[in-house]
């Protein structure tokens, strides 16, 4: 049900982010991934784009610690329902921290996890 929120909270946001409702400093639209869905529910695309916003505010060197200070700066950014965000960080922080010390790109992260299955096309 969290999970949902979160959902539903991320593209409100970009909405409200597009209408001018909510200054252009919490999500910006180059931060936002659009793709085609092959077999993928919502929690793909979501997974992205916190992936990739944790992913500019790390060092290179990010301990545990940082990254999981990092997840939650990023839910810190999101206006609506930060506490369905927190959820979503709490339940895959561990699984998130081992895949962003890998530096990987943050499609293949959100599969590794078991969030993403199949290929994704941007659009």
């Amino acid at each position: 049900m969290a999970f949902l929120i979160f959902v539903s909270v991320l593209l409100l946001s970009s909405a409200f982010a597009d209408s001018g409702l909510i200054p252009n400093d919490t999500l910006d639209d180059e931060d936002i991934y659009f793709y085609k869905q092959v077999e993928l529910g919502i929690q793909c695309k979501v997974c992205t784009m916190v992936v990739k916003k944790v992913e500019k505010l790390i060092p290179d060197d990010a301990k545990k610690d940082d990254l999981i200070n990092k997840l939650h700066v990023v839910c810190s950014k999101i206006n609506f329902f930060q506490s369905a965000c927190k959820k979503f960080v709490s339940k895959y922080s561990g699984k998130l921290v081992e895949e962003l010390k890998k530096k990987s790109d943050p499609i293949q992260i959100c599969r590794d996890i078991g969030l993403c299955k199949g290929i994704l096309q941007e659009i």
